[in-house]
């Protein structure tokens, strides 16, 4: 099935299709050098099979044009997500949306990180949003690290350190 950002998996790697298939059950047929797409008996995409995992094979060509990008349901959702966890992750997921001149092609990165704030505590995703911005490191793995480190601040004075008194 084609995700939104115009890709299918195949093999652990992603290969792009024309946008019109998004969402669209694909029948594939491959050997050790080529992979080709089919919708309904028609050849819609090939590409050469990559080696390896987790690579993209991307036809620009297939994504649509920036006006329908903007009306894209998915990137509307994830900038409605990012607002409500806070300013810094709504930031973080806009940069990754405007990184490109294709938005879709970072559509699954800011999918994953906004998974991450459905497992963190706001203040949490908030800090590793932050961090991962400042160092420039727009990822999950990175933004999932920093938010695991993040200590809230407590201003209860039991836990000021205790000082000696002179005799």
């Amino acid at each position: 099935k084609v995700h939104p950002d115009c890709h299918f998996i195949h093999d652990k790697n992603y290969y792009s299709v024309p946008h019109q298939y998004v969402g669209k059950e694909l029948d594939i047929k491959f050997n050790c050098k080529e992979i080709h797409a089919y919708f309904e008996m028609t050849r819609i995409a090939s590409h050469p099979v990559m080696k390896g995992k987790y690579h993209y094979s991307t036809n620009t060509g297939h994504y649509p044009e920036k006006k329908f990008v903007d009306m894209n349901y998915h990137i509307g959702l994830a900038r409605r997500e990012a607002e409500v966890v806070g300013p810094n992750t709504l930031l973080l997921i806009e940069r990754l949306l405007n990184e490109d001149r294709f938005p879709l092609k970072n559509l699954r990165r800011v999918q994953g990180i906004l998974q991450l704030s459905k497992q963190l505590e706001k203040e949490a995703m908030e800090y590793g949003c932050e961090m991962a911005l400042y160092f420039e490191y727009l990822n999950y793995d990175r933004v999932r690290r920093f938010a695991k480190g993040y200590r809230p601040e407590n201003n209860n004075e039991f836990n000021i350190s205790p000082t000696r008194q002179a005799d």
